[in-house]
């Protein structure tokens, strides 16, 4: 009796346990479709649990290093050739030859979103969604493969559902957050003159070198970053720092400083080269941009990595002269 009672509770505990790990699961992956002919237009419409998905994932939690949830930057352990020659064989569409091919992003037994494959020489729209677009493949390092979005309002890769399968399977880094502070015109002329601050922060569990404008020097930093994009609220039209004067240069590592990890730096920056800025309510957009054709073997500094990607944020500027 002592034995069927003991088996009995065994067994109830190794269900309870299984119950408990299919709620709570990792398992971040990305799924392609079961059908190859399917594009992202054909699907679009299609509630994402009717749709047929392969077999096994496209890429797996087991396949990543780690994934920058401030970027969406998926850090692989093995060369993405590997995963792009799979497609190839499979669709017949490789790098530059995408065709809106749709992806599909799992956390756990959970879909979350439908994304898309985009090439910059398709003429197909397919709106503003999270892509994987041969441009950037092509751009970013051997062992990166970035997720981007068209609109930054309801982005759906920052789904809690996804940082937590992240977390759970041990591959989740927070990266940055940036913060513009402030926006001022120091000259308003035909080549005007602006001066903004801005903050960054190390959400990651690990101490980061940023890509810093007082080491890098004004020139240099906006070569990466534009700078603000003034956006008015009343006409629409966009101000940037079309007439800017930048420096190309290969990358160094005099231009990054450490920030620990949890902790902020500001930085205040001057920038010339935009046109006349009217008065007008504006909305400022930041895009923090660092340089990204980094190989991984050249990625740390004193045992620490360095950052790349993009962040953004924006501020209301009231302009009167």
């Amino acid at each position: 009796m002592k034995r069927i009672i003991l088996l009995t509770s065994l067994l109830l505990l190794l269900v309870i346990s299984c119950e408990i790990n299919e709620d709570s699961a990792g398992n971040f992956s990305i799924y392609m479709l079961k059908d190859d002919g399917l594009s992202y237009l054909d699907i679009k419409d299609v509630d994402i649990d009717d749709l047929e998905l392969k077999d096994d994932p496209w890429i797996s939690s087991d396949d990543i290093k780690f994934y920058d949830f401030s970027t969406h930057n998926i850090y692989l352990n093995k060369s993405k050739s590997r995963f792009f020659d799979e497609l190839a064989d499979s669709s017949q569409f490789y790098m530059f030859n995408f065709s809106s091919k749709p992806f599909v992003v799992n956390a756990g037994n959970q879909r979350i979103y439908i994304g898309s494959f985009f090439s910059a020489v398709s003429s197909m729209s397919i709106g503003k969604m999270p892509t994987i677009s041969d441009g950037m493949i092509f751009y970013y390092p051997d062992d990166i493969i970035p997720i981007e979005f068209g609109s930054e309002q309801d982005d759906p890769r920052r789904d809690p559902r996804i940082r937590n399968a992240l977390i759970q399977d041990n591959i989740y880094h927070g990266g940055l957050s940036v913060e513009l502070l402030d926006v001022l015109i120091l000259e308003n002329s035909d080549i005007s003159t602006i001066q903004y601050t801005f903050r960054l922060t190390n959400t990651d569990s690990e101490d980061l070198y940023v890509f810093d404008p007082d080491k890098a020097g004004s020139a240099v930093f906006h070569y990466y970053t534009n700078g603000i994009d003034f956006w008015d609220k009343s006409t629409g039209k966009y101000l940037w720092s079309q007439y800017k004067i930048s420096e190309n240069a290969e990358w160094s590592t005099d231009w990054y400083r450490r920030l620990d990890k949890g902790k902020s730096m500001t930085r205040t920056v001057t920038l010339k080269g935009y046109p006349q800025i009217p008065p007008g309510n504006y909305k400022c957009y930041f895009y923090y941009n660092t340089p990204i054709r980094i190989d991984k073997d050249h990625r740390t500094i004193h045992n620490s990595r360095i950052w790349l990607g993009r962040v953004w944020d924006e501020y209301d500027y009231n302009y009167t002269e």
